[in-house]
């Protein structure tokens, strides 16, 4: 029995959802590092005003910037965790990703969804200051973490800022009715 992939939506085929995204990010980063790209495929050094020159950074089999680093040469991680994904700071496709984890942790906040966006691969060029923006917009968050508000008293009235005898406007019954109950006891009455 042959499979016709005409009749099955497109994110059902195998491979073509990361193939999409891989296809995506690349776009990106050549958006905002082309000159870094092109530099690290012709094999030069980095230029040293590059924004990504601290991260080390080296080009995968799919030509995608990741982060370079010292565990190359192990064999029991995948490389999604020793080299995240480099993405741009500033790019849409980087607000769109960051707010995909932030809407995975449920609106946690800034430090539960950084660590969402490195957990899920990737490593976002000034990704503090960012992600603050973003879950400083966030509504859901705005109205979580709103501030309170308080009503402002309203002047008083006049009966109470005139000088005048205690109780002219203000009584208070502190005496009674009580109910008293008399019981004889060898003392007498009680």
């Amino acid at each position: 029995m042959s499979h016709d992939h005409s009749l099955v939506p497109l994110w059902q085929i195998p491979g073509i959802i990361k193939e999409t995204e891989h296809t995506i990010i690349r776009q990106a980063q050549m958006d905002m590092h082309a000159s870094e790209i092109q530099c690290l495929q012709a094999g030069k050094n980095l230029p040293k005003s590059s924004p990504i020159r601290a991260l080390s950074p080296i080009l995968d089999e799919n030509d995608m910037l990741r982060v370079g680093g010292r565990l190359g040469k192990c064999l029991k991680m995948d490389v999604s965790e020793t080299n995240h994904i480099i993405l741009p700071k500033g790019h849409h496709v980087t607000t769109l990703i960051i707010r995909y984890y932030h809407a995975n942790v449920k609106h946690q906040g800034r430090h539960f969804t950084e660590g969402a966006v490195r957990s899920g691969g990737f490593w976002v060029i000034g990704g503090k200051r960012m992600i603050a923006s973003i879950v400083r917009k966030c509504i859901p968050c705005r109205r979580l973490r709103g501030k309170l508000e308080w009503q402002k008293m309203s002047d008083l009235p006049l009966d109470r800022l005139k000088v005048c005898p205690p109780f002219s406007y203000v009584g208070v019954d502190a005496f009674g009715p009580w109910e008293i109950v008399a019981r004889r006891t060898r003392g007498g009455l009680a």
